[in-house]
């Protein structure tokens, strides 16, 4: 006979020392969530925008950028977005159903917020240039029922770009 119990779904021994981060943990819970869109080819000076409208509840969020050229990047909350194309939104834990308060579009207008980000990203030029990305290192606490937007600002040539957010919703 064993004396188990489970840690975010992994079964552990009693007398183990079991460690995993909090954000994996949600993972395992089924309270994690992700939603990704590639734009394809970007023209020089477009932009790609990446809109996630928060429920009642703060969604932690992590962004992520890649590009095949040097970008502006900002991340703007509290504006209002008009049109926008629904983007699919996926639990992060394949086995579970669990769904969440947010919904994320891509395009769209965004009239006011305000910028709480504004950073380069280098895509690299010449033969052997290898595009640029960035991923957040710290989750923005986003405002509950409120908007927040990334944009991808084309500064160079027409280039792919792809941006995504991951997430889970906690009032902490």
């Amino acid at each position: 006979m064993t004396n188990a119990f489970t840690l975010g779904g992994m079964p552990v021994d009693l007398g183990e020392l079991a460690y995993m981060d909090y954000d994996h943990n949600k993972i395992h819970e089924g309270e994690m969530f992700m939603a990704h869109y590639y734009a394809g080819t970007l023209g020089a000076g477009g932009t790609l925008m990446l809109h996630l409208d928060a429920g009642t509840i703060s969604p932690h969020l992590l962004f992520e950028v890649a590009v095949g050229g040097d970008s502006r990047v900002t991340v703007t909350e509290g504006g209002t977005l008009t049109g926008g194309t629904p983007v699919s939104v996926f639990n992060m834990n394949r086995n579970e159903a669990g769904s969440c308060l947010s919904t994320v579009k891509h395009s769209g207008t965004l009239t006011g917020g305000t910028a709480i980000m504004d950073v380069f990203v280098a895509g690299g030029s010449g033969p052997q240039s290898s595009g640029g990305g960035m991923r957040a290192n710290h989750e923005i606490n986003a405002l509950p029922s409120k908007t927040t937007s990334i944009t991808i600002i084309n500064i160079t040539t027409a280039y792919p770009a792809s941006v995504g957010v991951v997430w889970y919703e906690e009032n902490e």
